[in-house]
């Protein structure tokens, strides 16, 4: 037996060899499995600085080259940030929280970005969330104009860190090259990879921001947000999203340039015309003796001895093209048949983006919607919630971020006026957008009936609808008294009409409405019979 080689010395019943292995594992058949390559225990050994980079510049090609990707990246954050994350304050101070909010709308939303109000805070968040899932991860730093005006700077994924633009001269790496220290400035000594510096504790405390110019700037947390949904504990950096299914998607925009190339000729006239000479006009050769795999073949056609390498020529006719080959047996012509796209490649393909669009958290159905039933509907909506769930929950840390430096900002260089009451300025929250639904007039119907049963709140049925509460409840307030005044003023105008017949006529609650109030009795005396009878 070779030296190294374990064996088991016990045999069992049969003779054979009793296994010492607990689970099974390809390495014994290696003809029946495909080998798998060994990983190392640290994630940032297994994808390295250099590795990201590479992940992250693939996965924004196939973002903006294959269509179903992009259309599920950007409907999965439409659904999760749409036009909705207005502020609202849900502290004590009424007085101040109207005027915070209506400097934070008015203000801070359109003019937050410092690449100006076409990157207002609404539309950042969905960048950002395209880019969580195109490239892994990007940062927020937290600024200020020069009149002290709170603003926000993002850097994408590609401005953190050294390895994509060659910055490693300020740190000193390791034998693998995964992991260096800060020489020099606030992190000296710490350690960083890939643009993120650590503490002992391996927790975030500054970020290395590369400008364009080359320059790179250590920022501290406090001061910045790194935004990223990790999968792993010991993950340093955002992975890409689109990486799980990266060769799939490469895969599948191959086989779609071959289809499209297949289809165009199969559009077209195409003819074999099969003949001895086999030759038609010089220059039209589609494959000549260069490309001949064969260097006798090649050599044999250059001198004139010997048989000729393989030559196909084609002419070009009205509406199409006609391919000359050779023929030792006769002449021929036939149609060109094109039996692609086959029903069976649809559904292999059909396969290809059903998984790699799960790897973004979305659903196939979701962007075929005649490929569901009713029921697989309400069960792809409930997917499609959890997945835009989990992402508004990676955009409220982001928002909460922003609002907290606009409001400190703003109380501290005077744009609003100050609220010292602890944490009270700080209590703010945002409103969602309205949820998937496959059936909003049933939705509704369960709605009203859970608030009767007061299993839900009207909270969550202005959240359904896009909205927030808060403002229902201020609109509605607004409403009520307008109509109030308006009927007061009528009534004023024609006393004859009872104030609760005027409301009635300018607002009706109930599809039916109710009945007017009746007229006053006269009054006076009644007469004999009346008075003999009761009277009614």
């Amino acid at each position: 037996m070779p030296a190294g080689v374990r064996k088991s010395s016990l045999l069992g019943p049969n003779g054979q060899p009793v296994s010492y292995f607990l689970y099974p594992t390809p390495r014994f058949n290696l003809r029946q499995y495909k080998p798998r390559y060994w990983l190392s225990a640290d994630t940032k050994s297994n994808v390295s600085e250099y590795d990201r980079w590479e992940l992250v510049n693939y996965s924004r090609q196939l973002y903006a080259q294959v269509n179903e990707l992009s259309t599920a990246i950007d409907q999965k954050n439409s659904w999760a940030f749409g036009d909705a994350w207005d502020p609202h304050y849900l502290g004590k101070n009424k007085k101040w929280g109207e005027e915070a909010a209506e400097f934070l709308k008015l203000q801070f939303y359109p003019m937050c970005n410092v690449r100006g109000p076409e990157y207002d805070l609404k539309r950042s968040l969905w960048i950002s969330g395209v880019m969580w899932d195109v490239d892994g991860d990007d940062a927020m730093v937290l600024t200020e104009s020069p009149s002290g005006f709170p603003q926000l700077a993002f850097f994408p994924s590609t401005r953190i860190g050294m390895q994509a633009t060659g910055m490693r001269g300020r740190m000193q790496a390791n034998d693998n090259g995964t992991t260096g220290t800060v020489k020099g400035g606030k992190f000296d000594g710490a350690k960083i990879f890939d643009g993120v510096i650590y503490d002992r504790n391996l927790r975030m405390i500054g970020l290395r921001i590369t400008s364009e110019d080359g320059e790179v700037t250590d920022i501290p947390s406090y001061s910045c947000q790194l935004a990223y949904e990790p999968k792993w504990h010991d993950q340093g950096r955002g992975i890409a999203r689109v990486a799980t299914g990266l060769l799939k998607w490469m895969n599948l925009s191959d086989i779609d340039d071959f289809l499209q190339r297949g289809m165009k000729r199969a559009a077209s006239i195409g003819l074999k015309f099969k003949s001895e000479e086999g030759q038609a006009g010089l220059g039209n050769e589609v494959i000549t003796s260069e490309d001949d795999p064969n260097p006798a073949g090649a050599g044999a056609l250059a001198s004139g001895d010997g048989p000729a390498g393989p030559k196909i020529y084609y002419e070009e006719v009205e509406g199409g093209e006609m391919y000359y080959l050779n023929s030792t047996t006769g002449e021929e012509i036939e149609g060109l048949d094109y039996k692609n796209p086959h029903p069976n490649s649809e559904k292999f393909i059909e396969r290809i983006i059903r998984g790699s669009l799960a790897s973004v958290g979305w659903l196939y159905e979701l962007i075929n919607l005649s490929s569901t039933g009713r029921a697989p509907s309400r069960l792809a909506c409930d997917v499609g919630n959890v997945s835009i769930n989990d992402r508004q929950g990676t955009g409220y840390r982001r928002w909460k971020r922003a609002i907290t430096w606009a409001i400190a900002k703003g109380m501290k260089n005077g744009f609003i006026s100050r609220n010292d009451d602890g944490i009270d300025p700080y209590r703010w929250e945002p409103g969602y957008p309205k949820p998937l639904s496959v059936d909003a007039g049933n939705d509704e119907q369960a709605d009203r009936e859970n608030l009767k049963l007061g299993t839900t709140s009207k909270a969550l049925i202005a959240q359904k609808k896009g909205h927030h509460h808060q403002e229902i409840e201020a609109q509605r307030e607004r409403e009520i008294r307008d109509l109030i005044a308006r009927a007061k003023a009528i009534h004023t105008d024609f006393p004859e009409v009872p104030f609760e017949t005027v409301m009635q006529l300018l607002e009706q609650r109930t599809p039916n409405g109710q009945p007017l109030a009746p007229a006053a009795k006269p009054q006076g005396n009644s007469t004999g019979a009346n008075r003999g009878n009761g009277g009614v």
